[in-house]
């Protein structure tokens, strides 16, 4: 798909809240062993940039350090038919939210990682009871 400049976000804080909100990123990096992908919780850290927690025995973990990697996180989208427009001549297309990001990847202490696990625990339990 060509994405429209039109459409581009912009609103740093708007994209934070959004990746935070969905909660989950595939993060996508090229290895030794090829090219890898792993679906991680994540939390954004307010400054550009990105924390997640990636499973030890997972194929990506060995590489990481020091890679640059790119995090997308997928929002909802849709299908839009062409007879969804007045005019005969357009072509279908999809709308469709999302943020990339790309950086160098860093391993978090021990600490960090209990602080990061714990934050998006509590950020999610929240959002399921949120009168407790």
């Amino acid at each position: 798909m060509h994405p429209n400049s039109s459409f581009r976000w912009e609103d740093r804080e708007a994209m934070e809240d959004f990746v935070r909100h969905r909660g989950l990123a595939t993060i996508f990096a090229a290895t030794p062993d090829g090219l890898r992908a792993a679906h991680v919780p994540v939390l954004p850290t307010g400054d550009g940039a990105l924390q997640f927690h990636l499973a030890r025995g997972n194929a990506l973990t060995r590489h990481l350090e020091g890679l640059t990697a790119l995090a997308v996180v997928n929002g909802p989208d849709a299908y839009i038919s062409p007879n969804f427009y007045e005019n005969p001549n357009m072509v279908p297309t999809w709308n469709y939210l999302a943020v990339e990001m790309e950086g160098r990847v860093r391993r978090m202490d021990r600490d960090g990682l209990v602080a990061l696990l714990d934050e998006v625990t509590s950020f999610h339990e929240e959002r399921l009871h949120p009168e407790s």
